[in-house]
């Protein structure tokens, strides 16, 4: 599967359970409330569409969903 900026956006969202219109490229992990546990299944739903590995500690609540997408694009492209 290809990474895409909303594909990252879309799966933040349902994994949160929050409302995709709600969610914009420039929120961040904490504006968006989302729970460590959310973020764990976040984590895992990316994994397993883009067959990578997440080190957990490299992501951080500062983050936006687009620099998430960044993230998980350059770990899709190694």
């Amino acid at each position: 599967m290809l990474v895409t900026p909303d594909s990252v956006l879309l799966t933040v969202a349902r994994e949160a359970s929050l409302d995709p219109e709600k969610v914009s490229p420039q929120s961040t992990i904490a504006e968006l409330d989302i729970t460590s546990l959310d973020l764990v299944s976040i984590l895992f739903s990316l994994e397993e569409q883009f067959g990578i590995e997440i080190a957990p500690e490299d992501v951080s609540q500062s983050w936006t969903v687009t620099e998430f997408y960044n993230y998980v694009a350059a770990l899709a492209a190694k």
